[in-house]
């Protein structure tokens, strides 16, 4: 990585880390694929070496299976001693005991895949509950006196049963996004600008062709044209990326999908559909893509 982008990140880790001593609530808006998880990572260990009594919980999507990416990258970090303070412990709905639902209280960072929060779900009925009054409970009433310091990850989508714990658990709440929700008072306190990650060489520039008749065939024929001016580059490998616009078009639209990319001028092309269902995924590579987890 440049120097330009490493300064970046660290500016930006830096920022937040200041804030963090006269603000209770901040927002971090930094672009997709600028290295959020790691600068993440980078602000909870410097918080971690300067105060022993603060933990942290980080709310993660669970679509994508999100927080165990996170997890296993920050148990990476750790171990290679880029962030040694960094302990963390994936929450899952498996961690029970003989009678109800248990978190340990020996690690330093906690990561929740925020459905497993829910209405319904087992964290609700009082293990997580339980857990904070134990976190943050005074020594003498057999509690740790801990600061919890809660990270929202990707904070524009709603985490209302969270919010509720925030006033009676949560010393400090650090909102990151991409895409922080204004309307909610996710106002950037610190932001890395896409301009700014760009230059710096952080993140790639994109081209963006706001055109609506632009169909999946033209999309795949210019993918073709664009291969064969990477040919004989060593090392390049260009990928093409379709998402699809929502559930209720998704059968219609990958079937559109399949249906051009099994014709036999694109039979070059390998593909992957990667959806929630682990049995609804599909790819045309028997040998390799099929082996892969998704």
């Amino acid at each position: 990585m440049r120097q330009e982008a490493i300064d970046l990140q660290q500016n930006a880790v830096s920022a937040i880390v200041e804030l963090t001593s006269s603000q209770d609530e901040m927002t971090f808006k930094a672009p997709t694929g600028s290295g959020k998880t790691y600068m993440m990572a980078e602000m909870m260990n410097r918080i971690l070496s300067a105060d022993k009594n603060v933990i942290f919980l980080v709310s993660t999507l669970s679509k994508g299976d999100l927080a165990t990416q996170n997890y296993e990258k920050f148990q990476e970090y750790s171990a290679k001693g880029n962030f040694p303070k960094l302990k963390p412990y994936l929450i899952s709905s498996q961690i029970a005991g003989e009678e109800r639902l248990f978190v340990p209280t020996d690690y330093s960072v906690y990561l929740l895949p925020r459905d497993l929060y829910k209405k319904g779900g087992r964290l609700m009925q009082g293990a997580m509950e339980g857990f904070l009054q134990n976190m943050t409970g005074a020594e003498w009433m057999g509690g740790q006196e801990k600061k919890v310091y809660l990270i929202k990850d990707e904070c524009h989508i709603a985490t209302n049963n969270l919010d509720n714990l925030s006033e009676k658990f949560f010393t400090k709440i650090y909102n990151f996004s991409a895409t922080p929700k204004l309307s909610r008072g996710q106002h950037p306190d610190v932001e890395i600008k896409n301009d700014d990650a760009v230059n710096a060489k952080l993140i790639k520039d994109i081209e963006l062709i706001d055109d609506q008749n632009i169909k999946v065939a033209s999309a795949i024929e210019k993918f073709e044209e664009v291969k064969k001016d990477y040919r004989n580059l060593l090392g390049v490998n260009p990928c093409l990326i379709i998402q699809i616009s929502n559930k209720d078009k998704a059968d219609a639209e990958i079937a559109e999908i399949k249906k051009e990319l099994n014709k036999a001028e694109h039979t070059d092309l390998k593909w992957m559909l990667i959806v929630n269902e682990e049995k609804q995924c599909d790819t045309n590579d028997t040998f390799k893509a099929k082996k892969l987890p998704v």
